[in-house]
C-alpha cells in the first residue's frame, strides 16, 4: 500500500547496505477501568469504587505489544548517503502508511517554503 502513495518511490533492498541493527520499537496499551453498580430493575445507578485488594477489579491494566518496527543503520549503494531503514511488521502496516503520508506532507511543505 505504501508504494502506491503519490510521492513515494519504491526502492529495492539491493540499493542499500545495512551496517548495523539499532533496535526496535513497540507500544504499550493502557486501559483505565470504570465500574458501575446496578440499582433496582438492573438500571445503572452510578459509579462504583472497586475493591483495591481484588485482582479481578483493576483500576488500570497495561499490555505490551510485540515489536512493531525494527531500525537499521545503512548506506545507499547508489550515492553513498547514510540512511535509517525501518522495517514495519504486518501488524503495524497502518503505522507505516501514516508515517509515509506524514513524510510526504513534510516534503511538500518544504518544497513550497521559499525561505529556505
Amino acid at each position: 500500500p505504501i508504494a502506491s502513495l503519490p510521492g513515494i518511490t519504491p526502492l529495492r533492498a539491493s540499493e542499500f547496505e545495512i551496517s548495523r541493527y539499532l533496535g526496535s520499537l513497540g507500544f504499550v496499551e493502557v486501559t483505565d477501568w470504570d465500574y458501575y453498580y446496578e440499582g433496582y430493575e438492573g438500571k445503572i445507578e452510578g459509579s462504583a469504587k472497586p475493591n483495591p485488594l481484588d485482582p479481578r477489579t483493576p483500576k488500570r491494566t497495561m499490555a505490551d505489544s510485540a515489536e512493531t518496527v525494527r531500525l537499521f543503520m545503512g548506506q545507499s549503494v547508489v550515492d553513498g548517503r547514510r540512511v535509517l531503514l525501518k522495517e514495519f511488521s504486518r501488524a503495524a502496516t497502518s503505522c507505516a502508511v501514516a508515517e509515509a503520508q506524514s513524510v510526504i506532507k513534510l516534503g511538500e511543505t518544504w518544497d513550497r517554503n521559499p525561505e529556505r
